[in-house]
């Protein structure tokens, strides 16, 4: 019946140097990308909006008055063709008010997806199936997706893992660093190991690393790894395709590939990673990819062997598959 579709992405406060634009870019040839949930330009009330939708804030008791938001959000009702089947896709979480999204679903046609680059929580979205059940029910969710399998288990989830290639240099640019790593402090137990690894590795290996989100206290001056120096994701991906091996930190209890593993496989770079979720995966080759679980267990000299991956990558991560998955639901 609803031979057309159209879809509406919804980014979290991104800029268009952020890793979440870049990686929607494939799908900007079917899909509207909107960089912000909000028109609001007064930083106060900015903040005051993240408040009063915050996952932490609502996790027991919803908090009231979000329709006064209504008039502030990119997608308004006069965009839809109420006679073509509608698809707002929220990034990371819901921040339109449960009324307004009735009301796109009763006027317009509209279905309310919700894509988790991340798990739920680590969104602090859901640490149980209640919670995420209430949390559903409250958006009327229609379609939720999770990069991760064990969430995918957990909750429910439709399983999808994606990535746009974006080449910022020629091919065949040479390499002038060895290991990179690049990443926030999550936890401390990943600071802990990314000081391990590097403090192993940079005699006669050339590292790169930087982290962000590290409390003062725990910055080391004259370590060599650069801290708290946000990098745009263009400059990311420039530094993978400089590169010969790339690292990827996992925090304990997490299955999703990062954006180091996809990287590593789009634009063909070794694989130093401690998640073992890469065992099961269909590009897994104990050539070009190296699981360890300690920093004493990493083979320094594979790193900086001449040979280079050709993963041969083939295109299914990409963000357009994702839109024919949605657009394919009942």
């Amino acid at each position: 019946m609803y031979a057309v579709r159209q879809f509406y992405i919804i980014l979290p406060n991104a800029s268009p140097e952020s890793w979440g634009r870049w990686v929607w870019s494939d799908a900007e040839e079917r899909a509207v990308v909107f960089l912000n949930n909000t028109m609001v330009q007064d930083r106060r009330l900015v903040n005051l909006k993240k408040a009063h939708f915050s996952n932490e804030l609502n996790k027991h008791v919803w908090l009231p008055l979000k329709t006064i938001w209504d008039s502030t959000y990119p997608v308004r009702a006069e965009m839809f063709d109420p006679k073509q089947k509608n698809y707002i896709i929220f990034h990371s979480g819901v921040k339109f008010s449960p009324h307004y999204l009735r009301r796109l679903k009763r006027e317009c046609n509209c279905q309310t997806v919700l894509y988790l680059p991340d798990t739920l929580a680590g969104l602090n979205i859901a640490r149980n199936k209640e919670e995420w059940e209430r949390y559903r029910r409250h958006y009327e969710i229609d379609q939720a997706y999770s990069f991760d399998l064990e969430d995918c288990k957990k909750y429910g989830l439709k399983f999808f893992d994606f990535y746009s290639v974006t080449n910022v240099l020629p091919a065949g640019t040479p390499v002038d660093t060895d290991l990179f790593y690049v990443g926030s402090c999550r936890s401390h137990e990943r600071l802990v190991m990314a000081k391990a690894i590097y403090s192993r590795a940079k005699e006669g290996v050339r590292c790169r690393f930087r982290m962000i989100g590290v409390a003062d206290s725990e910055v080391d001056e004259g370590d060599g790894i650069v801290y708290n120096q946000p990098m745009p994701y263009s400059e990311v991906v420039r530094q993978n395709q400089r590169s010969r091996c790339i690292l990827e930190l996992v925090n304990a209890g997490q299955r999703g590939n990062t954006l180091r593993f996809k990287e590593a496989i789009c634009y063909n770079r070794k694989l130093l990673t401690n998640n073992p979720a890469v065992l099961q995966s269909k590009y897994y080759n104990p050539r070009w990819i190296h699981f360890f679980e300690t920093p004493e267990d990493i083979d320094i000299n594979w790193i900086t062997n001449g040979e280079m991956p050709d993963f041969k990558y083939s295109g299914e991560y990409s963000p357009l598959k994702l839109l024919e998955m949605i657009g394919n639901q009942i």
